[in-house]
């Protein structure tokens, strides 16, 4: 898991990415297992970037 921009972002177990606000409203993002080969998670100036099987991504958090 990672914070920026006022936000949690987590990679659960089963590869379903999360956000959670400073009120601990949480939100499914993408598709349920959409990451579930992520080795690495960053969030740096609302953007977000995960490693998955050697490929780096980058999304507008």
């Amino acid at each position: 898991m990672v914070a920026d921009g006022g936000y949690l972002w987590s990679v659960e177990k089963d590869g379903t990415l999360f956000r959670t606000d400073k009120n601990g409203a949480y939100q499914q993002i993408g598709e349920k297992g959409l990451l579930s080969e992520v080795t690495l998670i960053v969030a740096m100036d609302a953007m977000l970037y995960v490693v998955e099987n050697g490929t780096l991504y980058r999304t507008r958090g």
